[in-house]
């Protein structure tokens, strides 16, 4: 590393002090810069955020129904959403293999120089050339500087790391931004949307059977549909920061999202088969569903994971300002066996739920950011389920037996997983009211 043009390396500057320049003038040597600690290979300084997430998702659904026919139901599902996010995280940093060393070396190569330079008595010219060797390495302003990692530690990622590149608060460069004011300011600690979700349209046909709304007798009912999920739900908007919105965070890292941004066609085959027992329906449900999305242009998220730049613009370079996505193939199926406890007044039902998704795919101007965003070591879009399902739920549907005026059901159902990868909810417990506005 040369200190004055092409002439001088920091090497024989420093051998020239320690040979001729030290003893001459009666001082101790310094360090020689010629030791290696880390081996000829790369120095990787990280670790891993471990991130911990509470959402709150409270959803009221419009469901609406017209029967076209006596075989034809069309239906209308508009979901409304309030979605709560906290979080917190934890930073776990990667130890460094011989950084003990290598800081002690260059807390005393770095005293040592400072010493020489502030003796008032040495009046040399060759001093000029020890200024150079100082702030090669110890100034800021330096490129060669390894200023940050004494002041920081082993630890630099948390500590502070400094440069306006990697600062998304525009300070200037000899301000330091922490892990912790990154995260802050890509992830605020919590964050709440409301409103329409993705709508749901389609249409239902009855193949054979006696319809469920008709009549209780028993048989076999079987049923066909195909409805169409609209993304009319909000996606993240456009990622937009200047220096006028500091302290605060762009507006999108605020957002949730209320939909997937993509079409989904959904074809469902499902039926029931009903029989009596001791006066009392006794009824087996089952149902198959697939669905299979569209590729859809969306505002790319912007923040520093899966791209190894700290700083947006930096980030919306590498992936651009938009990328594709469709969501991956999807099939539901469900089984579930229902009892009366009472005719017409409460039952109790539990079943099985399976559930099946293939990765999602990404297309931004980066490849890697498109198979990170698909998956990486702790997460992936392809999702795999199996859960077990039970409920007891109350029916003032029948205008003898009813005590409301009000025709509604309210239910209490739970479900956990006898199988499950890649999805964080893993236990739940719902209280569901639904009422009923009928006209004929």
């Amino acid at each position: 590393l040369y200190v004055d043009g092409f002439i001088n390396t920091i090497g024989r500057v420093m051998r020239y002090y320690n040979s001729d320049f030290a003893p001459n003038n009666n001082l101790d040597t310094l360090q020689n810069y010629s030791k290696d600690f880390f081996g000829p290979g790369e120095v990787l300084i990280g670790g891993t955020i471990d991130e911990f997430r509470t959402v709150s998702n409270e959803k009221t659904s419009f469901d609406i129904m017209y029967g076209v026919s006596d075989r034809v139901n069309w239906k209308m599902v508009i979901p409304y959403y309030t979605i709560q996010q906290d979080r917190s995280w934890e930073w776990n940093s990667n130890d460094i293999a011989g950084y003990s060393e290598w800081y002690q070396y260059h807390t005393n190569a770095k005293a040592g120089l400072e010493q020489v330079l502030s003796d008032t008595s040495l009046q040399d010219p060759f001093l000029d050339k020890i200024q150079a060797v100082y702030d090669k390495l110890y100034t800021r302003e330096s490129d060669y500087s390894v200023l940050w990692a004494l002041e920081n530690g082993s630890d630099p990622i948390s500590s502070g790391i400094y440069g306006e590149g990697y600062d998304p608060y525009f300070v200037s460069d000899t301000a330091g931004i922490t892990l912790g004011q990154l995260m802050d300011f890509y992830w605020p600690q919590s964050r709440t949307v409301k409103g329409i979700g993705d709508i749901i349209v389609g249409l239902n046909f009855r193949l054979f059977g006696n319809p469920s709304w008709k009549t209780n007798e028993p048989g076999l009912e079987l049923y066909t549909g195909l409805d169409i999920k609209i993304p009319l739900g909000a996606t993240l908007t456009k990622y937009t920061v200047s220096s006028s919105t500091f302290p605060n965070s762009p507006t999108q890292v605020k957002q949730l999202p209320l939909g997937d941004g993509v079409t989904v066609w959904r074809f469902y085959l499902n039926g029931a088969w009903k029989r009596i027992v001791d006066r009392r329906i006794f009824t087996i449900q089952w149902y198959f569903e697939n669905g299979i999305s569209s590729k859809e242009s969306l505002y790319a998220p912007v923040n520093f994971l899966g791209t190894s730049f700290m700083h947006h613009d930096s980030t919306i370079i590498l992936i651009g300002e938009k990328y594709l996505y469709r969501k991956g193939y999807q099939m539901r199926s469900e089984i579930l066996a229902n009892y009366e406890l009472f005719p017409s007044i409460l039952s109790t039902w539990a079943g099985l739920n399976v559930y099946w998704k293939n990765r999602d795919e990404f297309i931004s101007e980066n490849n890697k950011w498109n198979s990170w965003m698909s998956h990486h070591d702790g997460y992936d879009t392809q999702q795999i389920s199996f859960y077990i399902k039970g409920g007891i739920k109350y029916h003032n549907m029948n205008p003898i037996k009813r005590i409301f005026p009000l025709l509604f059901e309210l239910e209490i159902d739970g479900f956990a997983p006898i199988f499950i990868r890649n999805q964080y909810r893993l236990y739940g417990v719902r209280v569901i009211f639904t009422t009923y506005l009928q006209n004929w």
